[in-house]
């Protein structure tokens, strides 16, 4: 139930953040006061930046995530199906 308070070290999962740059702050504000550990992702940093987001600034670890190229999808490499879907990797 959402009303119960978390408990330290729980983790918050967001996607998409740039649709809602507010939440960073608040997901700030709960780092500090509450412990809670984020999962923060979204697709589009420069939206973020326009906004002068709070990216949290030595809190995070930042990775980026590129397409799979030709040479690594080896016989798997498919150019109408990359044309189409792109080669990014699934993510489970």
């Amino acid at each position: 139930m959402l009303c119960e308070p978390l408990p330290e070290l729980s983790w918050v999962v967001i996607d998409e953040i740039q649709k809602i740059p507010g939440l960073l702050d608040e997901a700030h504000a709960l780092y500090q006061r509450k412990n809670l550990r984020f999962a923060i992702t979204g697709s589009s940093a420069r939206k973020l930046k326009k906004t002068q987001a709070n990216l949290l600034g030595g809190r995070l670890l930042d990775t980026q995530f590129f397409p799979l190229s030709s040479v690594e999808l080896g016989e798997h490499f498919q150019l109408e199906l990359c044309l189409e879907y792109v080669t990014l990797p699934h993510i489970a």
